[in-house]
């Protein structure tokens, strides 16, 4: 287990002596896998491609005359 859902402060304050049951290195595991650097930058650059790909913009872009492009 790495951890509780709660619906209220209550649900919560009760939650908190079984904390230290919770596995704390299934928590860091879990925690690298889903929020670590480089699996959010893979994510993000995923995400970027994907919005690019099916962008209305990008045919307009490509469109740009080079004299009138504006350099990176």
């Amino acid at each position: 287990m790495t951890g509780f859902i709660v619906a209220s402060i209550d649900e919560a304050v009760a939650a908190v002596p079984r904390a230290k049951a919770l596995n704390r290195p299934a928590i860091r595991e879990h925690f690298e896998d889903r929020f670590s650097v480089e699996r959010m930058a893979r994510d993000y650059v995923a995400l970027y491609n994907e919005t690019w790909r099916h962008s209305a913009a990008r045919p307009i872009l490509n469109s740009i005359p080079e004299d009138r492009a504006v350099a990176a």
